[in-house]
């Protein structure tokens, strides 16, 4: 699908198809850099400290030998490549590593690494630090993450050696307002009945935002909202895409290829990231508890009925069509509430594709690629859909 952005965009997708380069162009700043393992960690603390949080993703490309080596063959892929990026000195310029229990395999991940540096502290010299949050909705969870948060502060100063200050934390808190602000705006324009965003640019200009500070990613984005109100409309099949998380484009290229039209997702690196209350600066502990308990549904954690419930009105509120299920080998968790979510997308007239099994990189491009049209050609032909 060929469509065309302006120069914000042009900045934000070279950020992200270079996210390690452009990271380091902040680390020769002299900015501390915490990297970030899971997408539950408080990056408003972290960031309130004065350190710069960035995200730890995998890469499909890679050849992972001391992951295999190390690692259970049950791990999935995308963590496998992280460990092997850790390990091989990719992220040597970060100051420490934080890793929430966002997945199960997180928390055997933490326990392996933890290991690691006791007996072979030369492969893996970054601190660790593991930040346990309850996702369930109870008021225990919430009192338990509470507790959790305001160690995690503690811990945060400790490594500074120095109070955050209570500026600090707001303004901290203000900029990440005001980022998940301008990515719910940039969602409007994609879900719009003439829709100006792409799905490829959706989780480009998100993922952007891992890779640079939030200061400069909410100035690019305001320009890149700007330019798109003028871009040509998108065209396609409007699809919503649940399951694992895409780490690049390659799946979304494949589904624009094929007339889709994405309006949503909730995987952690699509719109679940931004999807949630306001933190507020006056209760930081309290708020920053509430956005990371009781946001969006997480895929690898919260219960089944919950996940079903949100994501069926997400679908309704974005117009979608039909939807896939993409489910990557070893991503057992993103398979447990596929009966009941294909269920209740069916009970509101929401076909839905699974893509069961699929390998890391996407080798069977041409397979999925006529899976893909059939399921859209079969929409096309049902009355009253496009």
């Amino acid at each position: 699908m060929n469509h065309s952005q302006g120069k914000a965009y042009e900045e934000l997708a070279k950020i992200y198809n270079e996210k390690e380069t452009a990271v380091k162009r902040w680390e020769s700043n002299n900015q501390k850099i915490i990297g970030c393992i899971g997408y539950d960690v408080p990056i408003e603390i972290l960031m309130a400290a004065g350190y710069f949080p960035v995200q730890i993703t995998g890469d499909s490309k890679i050849k992972t030998p001391v992951a295999d080596k190390y690692l259970e063959i049950a791990f999935d892929a995308s963590v496998r490549a992280q460990f092997e990026k850790i390990v091989s000195g990719k992220y040597s310029y970060l100051d420490r590593i934080v890793i929430s229990n966002s997945s199960d395999v997180l928390i055997r991940l933490y326990y392996y690494m933890r290991q690691m540096r006791r007996v072979e502290e030369e492969l893996l010299p970054i601190p660790l630090y593991f930040f346990d949050i309850k996702f369930s909705q109870f008021r225990s969870s919430t009192l338990y993450n509470r507790e959790r948060v305001q160690e995690f502060i503690e811990a945060v100063q400790c490594w500074t050696g120095k109070a955050i200050l209570p500026d600090a934390m707001e303004n901290a808190f203000n900029v990440c307002n005001e980022n998940r602000k301008l990515l719910k705006q940039m969602q409007e324009l994609r879900i719009a009945d003439e829709p100006k965003v792409t799905g490829t640019e959706a989780l480009t200009v998100i993922g952007a935002s891992l890779y640079m500070p939030k200061e400069e990613h909410n100035k690019l984005m305001k320009k890149f909202l700007d330019e798109a109100q003028s871009a040509q409309t998108v065209k396609g099949t409007r699809i919503y895409v649940s399951g694992t998380a895409h780490e690049d484009t390659g799946f979304y290229e494949l589904l624009e290829g094929c007339g889709v039209h994405i309006v949503g997702e909730d995987h952690d690196l699509g719109s679940r990231l931004f999807m949630g209350p306001e933190v507020s600066p006056a209760y930081p502990v309290e708020s920053v508890t509430d956005f990371y308990q009781t946001r969006f549904p997480s895929i690898k954690k919260s219960h089944v009925r919950e996940r079903v419930a949100a994501v069926v009105e997400q679908v309704k509120n974005t117009g979608a069509k039909g939807a896939i299920y993409f489910i990557r080998k070893s991503d057992d968790a993103a398979s447990w509430d596929y009966p009941s979510l294909r269920k209740g997308l069916e009970a509101i007239n929401v076909p839905v594709l699974l893509l069961d099994k699929q390998n890391y990189n996407l080798d069977n491009k041409e397979e999925l690629q006529n899976k893909i049209s059939e399921f859209i050609t079969s929409i096309s032909n049902q009355p009253g859909r496009e």
